[in-house]
């Protein structure tokens, strides 16, 4: 009994030093899963921030190409040009409202990360904003180019996205990312990882300088690619590449009335009010257009009359510089097309913007033509037309507010007015007031 009362003394400490143990290693246990779940969290917030923060980058610099498409697809923005905004003044304007709305927004995500106390430097809001700006001139550009705003938003979306997956593809498969100034979405990416990891990243081997480089040259080659647009530079090439001269397949003679009018705005060319020599302007294989000649003087009222399709539309276009002739060349003024402002249009369909109503429309050209009062102006037109309860409407309800605004021009050099009644009348007629 003695033994048994002794083994029992001797090994009460071990199992209590084993119990001890035990309970230690199940409260651990305890603790790593009760904070499991908020660190993996934390780590995926971590680790996803600077790839969500691209995203929502890219996101708000897509939407500014909407009202851009629909401005021009309207044939609104052509419309101011010819009302005598400068193309660099409207650019400019644009990059300023884009630029405030870049600022607040980068200023509103660095401000919630803070307050989810993700950690920031000084160079995170910088450079987010660099990335924005740099990428405008691309947005500017795009809109040129596609119709459809949805169409230009995607477009923009995937360009900015493939670019930096395909420079990450570069690197796992090479090690290095040759070209990397062609890839300005990627440097930005790695930079964002650094400054919020909060580390050097090295595997990615891309520095600041690389990065604004990459920038400053994206930015660049665009707004080249802009300004080469807006002076009509590529007008210019194209008419020489695409030049086509009218064969006349027809053996009878043009009447004495035609070689007249040759002869005549030959004669006389700078001394037209309008000036329209040899023009000619294809679509496609399809000559729309054949070597039209005429001159109107100051102060002459001309009609072009025509069947559906006869090519008067398309010399609207062309005399407006809305499209480019194929061969010969319109004068107003003593300038060529490309080169005139203030002219009046009032196209086939409304050129007007979607966003505003009839009468902010109105106003807005009579800004930019120059009247000192333009609401009073706008008013006092709409009350003599008796239309005054038509300016509140919407732009699709505009046709007859959009004939109206024409007298606003009445100090032009030249008023173009292309089937006016289109939409109101089934009888359509094309007639130029100077």
């Amino acid at each position: 009994m003695a033994s048994t009362k002794g083994e029992t003394s001797c090994t009460d400490p071990l199992l209590r030093k084993g119990t001890a143990q035990a309970m230690e290693r199940e409260l651990q246990m305890h603790v790593s899963l009760t904070l499991l779940i908020p660190d993996n969290v934390s780590l995926a917030v971590m680790v996803l921030s600077p790839f969500l923060v691209f995203v929502a980058a890219v996101l708000m610099i897509a939407s500014f190409i909407t009202s851009l498409i629909e401005e021009r697809v309207s044939n609104f923005r052509h419309q101011l040009f010819l009302a005598g905004l400068s193309p660099l003044l409207f650019w400019a304007a644009a990059i300023l409202w884009d630029f405030c709305i870049i600022v607040v927004v980068v200023g509103i995500i660095t401000l919630v990360m803070k307050i989810f106390n993700i950690a920031v430097t000084w160079m995170f809001m910088p450079l987010l904003c660099a990335y924005c700006i740099s990428m405008l001139p691309l947005i500017y550009v795009i809109s040129l180019f596609i119709d459809g705003p949805g169409k230009g938003k995607s477009f923009c979306i995937l360009y900015q996205l493939c670019s930096a997956a395909l420079a990450f593809v570069i690197l796992v498969k090479y090690g290095k990312v040759k070209f990397i100034y062609a890839f300005p979405s990627y440097t930005v990416v790695v930079n964002l990882m650094k400054e919020l990891f909060s580390k050097d990243v090295s595997t990615f081997s891309v520095t600041k300088k690389e990065t604004y480089l990459s920038l400053a040259l994206h930015c660049a080659i665009f707004w080249i690619i802009l300004i080469v647009y807006e002076f009509h530079v590529e007008r210019f090439l194209l008419r020489i590449i695409c030049k086509k001269t009218y064969i006349e397949r027809s053996d009878v003679p043009d009447g004495r009335d035609i070689v007249e009018e040759r002869e005549r705005v030959e004669r006389n060319i700078s001394k037209f009010a309008l000036a329209v020599q040899d023009l000619t302007k294809y679509h496609g294989a399809t000559c729309a257009v054949k070597k039209t000649t005429y001159g109107v003087q100051a102060e002459d009222c001309f009609g072009l009359v025509g069947a559906s399709g006869a090519g008067k539309t398309t010399t609207f276009d062309v005399i407006t510089g809305l499209r480019f002739a194929n061969n010969g060349r319109v004068i107003i003024g003593n300038q060529f097309v490309n080169r005139t402002q203030g002219i009046g249009y009032c196209p086939q369909f409304d050129a007007l913007s979607p966003r505003l109503s009839c009468e902010q429309n109105m106003m807005v050209i009579a800004a930019i033509i120059g009247y000192k009062n333009p609401k009073k102006v706008v008013d006092e037109m709409l009350r003599f037309l008796d239309l005054t309860k038509h300016g509140k409407k919407a732009f699709s309800r505009c046709r007859l507010v959009s004939l109206a605004s024409h007298p606003v021009y009445m100090y032009s050099l030249l008023v173009n007015i292309d089937t006016p009644l289109t939409q109101l009348w089934t009888r359509p007629a094309t007639f130029s007031y100077y």
